[in-house]
């Protein structure tokens, strides 16, 4: 008679059974935590593109001029944030961020021909993850008389 207890080949194949139980389970898992990770600014990057976007309707196209390049939103006192290269009276009130991990910059390009031309005034976002990975999106919002 053979000897009681599993032979070798016997434990491999019992070890892999377990993994092809477990291994989807834990790929699903750490699926979530990425998307988790990736996702954790999602709601202040809409809110920011939400607040920004409706008071570039309400600016209008007067005094806008097409910028070169990107350039930086900066805080100014009383909760507002200055619009670089731009009078005083360029100024936005947006939900604060996070500076260390987030950079917010705007950019203004003419746009047209329409029936009055226009500036297309994008503001561009972008943020780190938990992972490596950066993650950048554009809200563009068109300024016309229109």
């Amino acid at each position: 008679m053979g000897q009681p207890g599993l032979t070798l080949v016997e434990l491999m194949v019992a070890v892999a059974l377990l993994a092809v139980v477990f291994l989807p389970i834990w790929l699903s898992f750490t699926q979530s935590q990425a998307t988790i990770a990736e996702g954790q600014w999602e709601s202040l990057v809409i809110n920011l593109g939400t607040a920004f976007a409706g008071q570039i309707r309400q600016l209008g196209p007067a005094g806008w001029s097409p910028t070169a390049g990107i350039l930086p939103i900066t805080p100014v006192p009383g909760g507002e944030y200055q619009l670089a290269g731009f009078p005083p009276m360029r100024k936005l009130i947006l939900p604060p961020w996070p500076a260390a991990q987030m950079e917010v910059a705007y950019e203004v390009q003419a746009f047209g021909p329409l029936p009055t031309p226009g500036f297309l005034v994008c503001l561009h976002v972008r943020w780190q993850g938990k992972g490596p990975r950066r993650h950048q999106i554009v809200f563009a919002e068109l300024a016309t008389d229109e």
